[in-house]
């Protein structure tokens, strides 16, 4: 068993769990079930904590996931 570390981050869009610093998330489901949403709202929380985020897409390009990430990171369409 491990034993649980101290340093943990907790989301507002993910109630109930606690991302330990050195895991890696994959989320997946079918298409548009909101997945790249759910993930740029936690890059955001991240990025507001100063923790660094990677988002790796696999279903669209960067070039639309990080305009996408600019509009949520500034509440804007």
């Amino acid at each position: 068993m491990r034993e649980k570390k101290e340093n943990t981050y907790k989301f507002k869009c993910i109630p109930y769990i606690e991302f330990e610093e050195d895991w890696i998330a994959v989320i997946s489901g079918v298409s548009n079930a909101g997945k790249t949403t759910h993930v740029l709202n936690i890059a955001n929380e991240l990025g507001d904590k100063n923790i660094p985020v990677l988002i790796l897409p696999f279903e669209r390009g960067i070039k639309t996931v990080g305009k996408r990430f600019l509009q949520v990171r500034t509440d804007k369409t």
